[in-house]
């Protein structure tokens, strides 16, 4: 056309007629794999999903677990630093988990001992910690029956959580790039939320009802991150959690020391011989120990986790708890045979 501006028509520059190209939407957050031995956060999901498969109870027979880790290292769930362990050594990596020589093995202790490795701030936690985290998780238990929902686990911050952002950390909100941090972590992936999730596909049980929903024992899961490099540390650690105490001596009942030795109850392992000890049997310790330390006869009897180890009464059941709360190394074990 001939735009004349004689003939009274004037071309505009200003007015944008057609609209500008949308902004890009921000990059989806990618795990970044750890190192060759250890798991990724999806890699713990998928390996625990697989075990909740085929032994929804807990408890499986040492031979299946080692084909099936075996088999996810040929299915890359397990990392390229297990490339090449047999059979053989699978197995002999697994029999740590099987104290008593019954051929099972708990494959929710066998993924979280690989989860402690992978997230060392699981292992970081004090006494006081696990004591915190329960109160936390009992304020949003609204029925005060131990057990939580998807939604309310959700809406508690663990430890391992918060602790990633302390005062002086990288990701530190009132440190001098704090903003600069904060539009950073929005691209970031959140390995800590995605552990959280883990523990929920883990933990989670069908509610009696049968609806379809799904329920947590939080103790329980804490009691499974209670195993550490110095297994007395991680019994401290088991008895705050029982007892809901901050204190490094804490005093646990047999009620509460039964819980932490057995945290998913003791009727899935009876058949199988992995439950020794009843109620019964851990009250008359209890009672024993409690006595001979100068208890007084009107007060509950309660112990501490140095009375019970330095007591000939308790010596088995603290052979059960030194097994139960030491972290194993299922990787290095795998690579000794």
């Amino acid at each position: 056309h001939d735009l004349r501006q004689d003939d009274g028509l004037v071309v505009d520059q200003g007015a944008v007629l057609v609209p500008g190209a949308p902004e890009l939407p921000p990059p989806v957050p990618v795990e970044r794999q750890p190192p060759a031995s250890l798991l990724s956060s999806g890699q713990l999901a998928k390996l625990g999903s697989m075990f909740s498969a085929i032994a929804p109870n807990g408890f499986v027979k040492l031979a299946d677990a080692a084909q099936l880790m075996c088999g996810c290292i040929t299915d890359s769930i397990l990392p390229g630093g297990w490339k090449g362990t047999s059979i053989v050594q699978m197995q002999a990596a697994l029999r740590a988990y099987d104290p008593m020589h019954t051929g099972y093995v708990d494959w929710r202790e066998v993924v979280c001992s690989l989860l402690a490795a992978a997230f060392p701030l699981i292992m970081q936690s004090s006494c006081a910690d696990m004591a915190d985290q329960v109160d936390m998780l009992s304020e949003a238990d609204a029925d005060k029956d131990g057990y939580l929902t998807e939604a309310q686990w959700s809406s508690v911050e663990l430890w391992f959580q918060y602790k990633m952002f302390a005062p002086g950390a990288e990701a530190d909100l009132e440190g001098e790039y704090a903003l600069v941090d904060q539009e950073e972590r929005k691209v970031k992936y959140d390995s800590a939320l995605a552990l959280k999730q883990v523990l929920w596909d883990m933990f989670a049980l069908p509610l009696p009802a049968g609806d379809g929903l799904c329920q947590l024992d939080f103790k329980a899961v804490l009691l499974y991150l209670c195993p550490d490099r110095d297994m007395f540390t991680g019994i401290k650690k088991a008895f705050s959690v029982a007892s809901n105490s901050i204190a490094s001596n804490a005093r646990v009942t047999a009620e509460q020391l039964l819980k932490a030795a057995y945290p998913l109850g003791t009727e899935t392992g009876k058949d199988i011989h992995r439950v020794p000890l009843d109620l019964a049997a851990v009250e008359d310790i209890v009672k024993t120990v409690y006595t001979s330390r100068g208890g007084a006869a009107e007060g509950t009897p309660s112990v501490t986790a140095e009375q019970v180890m330095y007591s000939a009464g308790g010596e088995k059941l603290m052979a059960h708890l030194l097994h139960r709360y030491q972290w194993k190394d299922a990787y290095t074990a795998s690579k000794l045979v």
